[in-house]
């Protein structure tokens, strides 16, 4: 965690994300490094916008219309000019999730881990817009609710998720989800979560995170139960039913560091 003080402390130098860009941008080594990734976001919103129900999800909240290729588009700068000011939007955001964290430091459990949450969604807000340029619909919703009992899945006793079309956790798959369009690839996360049917449970998350995504949606989780189920996280805070805090507790410091470090 103090690497990820460290990296924070960087992260709140606008100073710092202008020359980033400059680089990447307007410089010929820079520009070389942007195109691979540019082509990598590129598929992965080609993917993303091929679902109609996503686009339809658009146009209800905003009441109009939609150009598709308007809703997420690979960050692009006309001229150096207008770098500063997506620097300094970034960096808010940074500055906000540090102080956040360091909040969430001196608070006691049955709290901490819900200012952890919005720690972390501030840091991936700002890391995105780096990136890429979204319609501000994305950054409205988190993207990620909690599945109500009646739904016939395997139900956690705690809290499964439901993955939804639009919010943080939707852009976030653009940015870090893993994502092959090549027919021979069996692990596609856009894929997976798209579909509808991907309902993980806090049990299967906690236990073994195996991406980036995993370990943003057991965040979510933990956080959630503080916030709308503080009679279950006192459950599992006592230790009484079952071992479920022990997994958490280990969660929380190994692959929270490690998905802000990220």
């Amino acid at each position: 965690m103090t690497e990820v003080q460290r990296s924070f402390e960087r992260a709140t130098i606008p100073y710092l994300h202008s020359k980033n860009l400059e680089f990447l941008h307007f410089e010929d080594e820079g520009k070389e490094l942007l195109a691979h990734r540019r082509e990598i976001y590129q598929r992965k919103i080609d993917y993303f916008l091929s679902k109609d129900y996503i686009i339809k999800a658009i146009e209800k909240i905003k009441g109009k219309k939609v150009n598709p290729l308007d809703t997420i588009k690979v960050r692009e700068f006309g001229s150096i000019d207008e770098i500063p000011a997506i620097a300094n939007e970034a960096t808010i955001y940074f500055t906000q999730g540090f102080d956040l964290l360091k909040a969430s430091q001196a608070m006691p459990v049955n709290s901490s881990p819900l200012v952890e949450y919005y720690a972390l969604l501030q840091c991936v807000k700002g890391s995105m817009i780096l990136e890429l340029d979204f319609d501000e619909v994305f950054f409205s919703f988190h993207g990620l609710t909690s599945i109500k009992k009646t739904r016939k899945i395997q139900q956690s006793t705690y809290l499964n998720a439901e993955i939804k079309e639009l919010g943080v956790f939707p852009a976030l798959m653009i940015c870090f989800g893993e994502y092959s369009d090549q027919p021979n690839e069996k692990y596609n996360e856009l894929e997976k979560y798209l579909d509808g049917k991907h309902t993980p449970s806090l049990e299967e998350i906690i236990t073994k995170p195996r991406t980036f995504l995993e370990r943003f949606i057991g965040v979510w989780m933990v956080s959630t139960l503080v916030r709308y189920k503080p009679v279950k996280w006192e459950e599992i805070l006592s230790g009484a039913e079952n071992m479920l805090i022990d997994k958490i507790r280990t969660f929380r410091r190994v692959e929270l560091p490690n998905t802000f470090d990220s």
